[in-house]
Protein backbone atom coordinates (compact mmCIF):
# COMPACT_ATOMS: atom_id res chain seq x y z
CA UNK A 1 0.00 0.00 0.00
CA UNK A 2 0.96 3.64 -0.22
CA UNK A 3 2.10 6.61 2.50
CA UNK A 4 -0.04 9.31 2.01
CA UNK A 5 0.92 12.63 3.77
CA UNK A 6 -2.39 15.18 4.32
CA UNK A 7 -2.80 18.45 5.29
CA UNK A 8 -6.46 19.32 6.88
CA UNK A 9 -7.15 15.73 7.67
CA UNK A 10 -9.09 16.06 10.45
CA UNK A 11 -12.29 17.32 9.25
CA UNK A 12 -14.32 18.02 6.06
CA UNK A 13 -12.77 16.71 3.16
CA UNK A 14 -9.86 16.13 4.34
CA UNK A 15 -11.27 13.67 6.63
CA UNK A 16 -13.35 11.95 4.03
CA UNK A 17 -10.37 11.28 2.33
CA UNK A 18 -8.54 10.11 5.15
CA UNK A 19 -10.71 7.71 6.00
CA UNK A 20 -11.52 6.41 2.49
CA UNK A 21 -7.55 5.58 2.07
CA UNK A 22 -7.18 4.05 5.58
CA UNK A 23 -10.27 1.99 4.88
CA UNK A 24 -8.26 0.59 1.61
CA UNK A 25 -5.54 -0.30 3.51
CA UNK A 26 -2.88 2.72 2.93
CA UNK A 27 -0.91 4.41 5.88
CA UNK A 28 -2.09 8.04 5.87
CA UNK A 29 -0.19 10.66 8.04
CA UNK A 30 -2.29 13.55 8.78
CA UNK A 31 -0.88 17.17 9.32
CA UNK A 32 -3.92 19.31 10.95
CA UNK A 33 -4.48 22.20 13.78
CA UNK A 34 -6.22 19.71 15.35
CA UNK A 35 -6.06 16.09 16.05
CA UNK A 36 -3.53 15.26 13.56
CA UNK A 37 -0.63 12.87 13.70
CA UNK A 38 1.27 15.97 13.51
CA UNK A 39 -0.12 19.21 15.19
CA UNK A 40 0.62 22.40 13.26
CA UNK A 41 -0.01 25.64 12.56
CA UNK A 42 0.16 25.80 8.89
CA UNK A 43 -0.66 29.43 8.39
CA UNK A 44 2.42 29.93 10.12
CA UNK A 45 6.06 29.52 8.51
CA UNK A 46 7.39 28.18 11.65
CA UNK A 47 4.66 25.88 12.04
CA UNK A 48 5.17 24.23 8.61
CA UNK A 49 8.67 23.97 9.59
CA UNK A 50 8.38 21.60 12.05
CA UNK A 51 5.56 19.49 9.98
CA UNK A 52 7.74 19.80 6.78
CA UNK A 53 10.52 17.85 9.09
CA UNK A 54 8.52 15.66 10.82
CA UNK A 55 7.58 14.35 7.37
CA UNK A 56 11.35 13.93 6.53
CA UNK A 57 11.70 12.09 9.80
CA UNK A 58 8.91 9.61 9.95
CA UNK A 59 9.67 9.22 5.71
CA UNK A 60 13.20 9.26 4.43
CA UNK A 61 13.09 6.73 1.95
CA UNK A 62 10.03 8.98 0.44
CA UNK A 63 6.47 9.54 0.07
CA UNK A 64 3.54 8.23 -2.42
CA UNK A 65 1.03 11.22 -2.40
CA UNK A 66 0.98 14.35 -0.69
CA UNK A 67 -2.62 16.05 -0.69
CA UNK A 68 -2.41 19.69 0.37
CA UNK A 69 -6.23 20.06 1.54
CA UNK A 70 -5.96 22.35 4.43
CA UNK A 71 -7.71 25.80 4.20
CA UNK A 72 -10.15 28.04 5.90
CA UNK A 73 -13.27 29.54 3.82
CA UNK A 74 -14.41 33.17 3.45
CA UNK A 75 -15.00 33.70 7.10
CA UNK A 76 -11.83 33.77 8.05
CA UNK A 77 -9.42 36.93 8.45
CA UNK A 78 -7.33 38.05 5.00
CA UNK A 79 -3.94 37.09 6.32
CA UNK A 80 -5.20 33.61 7.72
CA UNK A 81 -7.03 33.18 4.34
CA UNK A 82 -3.83 34.03 1.77
CA UNK A 83 -1.21 32.50 4.75
CA UNK A 84 -3.61 29.13 5.11
CA UNK A 85 -4.77 28.56 1.66
CA UNK A 86 -2.02 29.57 -0.98
CA UNK A 87 1.28 30.14 1.17
CA UNK A 88 0.58 26.52 3.02
CA UNK A 89 -0.08 24.36 -0.06
CA UNK A 90 3.10 25.80 -1.72
CA UNK A 91 5.37 25.78 0.63
CA UNK A 92 4.58 22.33 1.90
CA UNK A 93 4.64 20.57 -1.99
CA UNK A 94 7.48 22.60 -2.60
CA UNK A 95 9.52 21.20 0.40
CA UNK A 96 8.37 17.61 0.48
CA UNK A 97 8.94 17.35 -3.32
CA UNK A 98 12.36 15.75 -2.57
CA UNK A 99 10.00 13.06 -0.84
CA UNK A 100 7.91 12.94 -3.85
CA UNK A 101 10.36 12.11 -5.97
CA UNK A 102 12.16 9.54 -4.15
CA UNK A 103 8.54 7.48 -4.63
CA UNK A 104 7.63 9.64 -8.35
CA UNK A 105 4.88 10.16 -6.30
CA UNK A 106 1.90 12.60 -6.91
CA UNK A 107 0.70 15.82 -5.47
CA UNK A 108 -3.04 16.21 -5.15
CA UNK A 109 -3.96 20.08 -3.94
CA UNK A 110 -7.70 20.74 -3.09
CA UNK A 111 -8.59 24.00 -4.61
CA UNK A 112 -12.32 25.41 -5.07
CA UNK A 113 -15.01 25.90 -7.45
CA UNK A 114 -15.48 29.25 -6.34
CA UNK A 115 -12.10 30.31 -8.42
CA UNK A 116 -14.38 31.00 -10.91
CA UNK A 117 -16.94 33.42 -9.36
CA UNK A 118 -17.14 37.07 -9.43
CA UNK A 119 -15.49 37.91 -6.36
CA UNK A 120 -12.34 37.11 -7.45
CA UNK A 121 -9.74 39.71 -7.72
CA UNK A 122 -7.19 39.14 -10.06
CA UNK A 123 -4.67 41.66 -9.29
CA UNK A 124 -4.42 39.58 -5.62
CA UNK A 125 -4.24 36.53 -7.84
CA UNK A 126 -1.31 38.17 -9.35
CA UNK A 127 -0.08 39.30 -6.13
CA UNK A 128 0.07 36.09 -4.48
CA UNK A 129 1.27 33.77 -8.26
CA UNK A 130 3.53 35.81 -9.15
CA UNK A 131 5.15 38.27 -6.17
CA UNK A 132 5.46 34.90 -4.04
CA UNK A 133 6.48 36.81 -0.87
CA UNK A 134 4.14 35.92 2.15
CA UNK A 135 6.05 38.48 4.09
CA UNK A 136 5.44 41.29 1.97
CA UNK A 137 1.91 40.06 0.76
CA UNK A 138 0.62 39.30 4.72
CA UNK A 139 1.56 43.11 5.88
CA UNK A 140 -0.19 44.17 2.45
CA UNK A 141 -3.26 41.91 3.67
CA UNK A 142 -3.53 43.27 6.89
CA UNK A 143 -5.46 46.28 6.21
CA UNK A 144 -8.36 44.60 3.72
CA UNK A 145 -11.32 44.75 5.45
CA UNK A 146 -12.96 41.86 6.52
CA UNK A 147 -15.96 42.45 4.64
CA UNK A 148 -13.53 41.25 1.69
CA UNK A 149 -12.54 37.73 3.07
CA UNK A 150 -14.79 36.29 0.15
CA UNK A 151 -13.02 37.99 -2.29
CA UNK A 152 -9.32 36.85 -0.35
CA UNK A 153 -10.64 32.95 0.12
CA UNK A 154 -11.84 32.76 -4.12
CA UNK A 155 -8.79 34.86 -5.11
CA UNK A 156 -6.25 32.35 -2.72
CA UNK A 157 -7.76 29.13 -4.53
CA UNK A 158 -7.38 30.71 -8.05
CA UNK A 159 -4.09 31.58 -7.28
CA UNK A 160 -3.79 27.93 -5.86
CA UNK A 161 -4.82 26.87 -9.00
CA UNK A 162 -2.80 28.76 -10.82
CA UNK A 163 0.28 27.85 -9.31
CA UNK A 164 -0.41 24.14 -10.10
CA UNK A 165 -0.97 24.46 -13.38
CA UNK A 166 2.36 26.45 -14.04
CA UNK A 167 4.79 23.89 -11.83
CA UNK A 168 2.68 20.55 -13.42
CA UNK A 169 5.19 20.51 -16.56
CA UNK A 170 8.62 20.03 -14.38
CA UNK A 171 6.50 18.01 -11.72
CA UNK A 172 5.68 15.45 -14.53
CA UNK A 173 9.04 15.23 -15.34
CA UNK A 174 10.23 13.61 -11.74
CA UNK A 175 7.48 11.36 -12.08
CA UNK A 176 4.81 13.51 -10.39
CA UNK A 177 1.51 15.24 -11.28
CA UNK A 178 0.42 18.66 -9.63
CA UNK A 179 -3.70 18.14 -9.89
CA UNK A 180 -6.16 20.75 -8.82
CA UNK A 181 -9.37 19.33 -7.32
CA UNK A 182 -11.77 21.97 -8.30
Amino acid sequence: MSTYVITGGTTGIGAATRKLLLSQGHEVFNIDFKGGDCLADLSAPQGRQGAIDEVFRRYPDGIDVLICNAGVGPTAPPQMIFALNFFASVKIAEALRPLLKKKKGNCVVTSSNSITNMTVRMDWVDMLSNVMDEERILEFVKDIPRTQAASCYSSSKHALARWVRRVSPSWAVDGQIGRAHV
